[in-house]
């Protein structure tokens, strides 16, 4: 078995609230990107998409064992009502979804399974547009900053068995048989 943590390796804000979002590249590091979102703003404003080309180096044939996405984020506030999601996406179609009520101001992870229920395949995974794509919600009136250190993608995995020894074929070298 193999194991593979694809990081971030590029990211893309979709909305105006997302600073320093290269800051989500590479191992976690404490530097983080931030939103300070408005009460109540929509997808629009509070996303940022980040792709892992790492996957690819992945075997074509080898067997998943595990895969999961994941998110280190912290939000400076804690009401009850501040939201963090991340989706599995591939191009513009979802694969998976996960989001949490922010459960205090401490950093944590928040972890999606790509294989559960409808598995995310070998094929998606290696795709160049396989991607997380990440928004924070605040229900309540107290400002909050949301902050991200990395995002990355662990999967486990077997790859295909090596090349076989093809008895009764030689080849010939510096004039001799091997």
């Amino acid at each position: 078995m193999a194991t593979l943590t694809a990081y971030a390796t590029s990211t893309a804000s979709v909305g105006a609230h997302w600073g320093d979002i290269a800051n989500v590249l590479g191992a976690p590091d404490d530097v983080y990107a931030t939103a300070s979102p408005d009460r109540w703003d929509n997808d629009a404003t509070t996303v940022f998409s980040a792709l892992f080309s790492e996957l690819a180096s992945i075997p074509v044939s080898s067997v998943l064992n595990t895969a999961t996405l994941n998110v280190q984020y912290k939000s400076s506030a804690y009401t009850g009502s501040e939201e963090f999601h991340m989706d599995a996406y591939l191009g513009a179609s979802k694969l998976k979804d996960a989001y949490e009520t922010v459960p205090n101001t401490s950093e944590h992870d928040l972890t999606v399974n790509l294989l559960a229920a409808t598995a995310v395949t070998l094929e998606q995974l290696r795709d160049a547009t396989f991607k997380a794509v990440i928004a924070c919600y605040r229900g309540s009136a107290t400002a909050a900053t949301f902050s991200v250190d990395t995002v990355w993608v662990a999967v486990d995995y077997t790859p295909p068995a090596g090349g076989r020894r093809r008895r009764g074929l030689y080849t010939r070298h510096d004039g001799g048989i091997s």
